[in-house]
């Protein structure tokens, strides 16, 4: 992925320029695995930086498919 493209603005989750992972996280044990898949949708970026701690803030609008 090119960081210069996280910049505000709407994404498409089409499998083809941009995608979402689902992950489950158990913090008993502390891990996380991938169980799902988000197409059909976008993702709105208010706030989006890779400048160390900046805020980034987003909308998901999506479909959520599970495996």
């Amino acid at each position: 992925p090119d960081p210069a493209q996280f910049v505000p603005g709407t994404l498409t989750l089409d499998l083809v320029n941009s995608y979402a992972v689902l992950f489950f996280y158990d913090p008993v044990t502390e891990t996380a695995t991938g169980n799902g898949l988000l197409l059909g949708g976008t993702i709105e970026l208010t706030m989006a930086s890779t400048q160390p701690d900046a805020v980034v803030t987003a909308t998901i609008s999506s479909e959520v498919y599970e495996f």
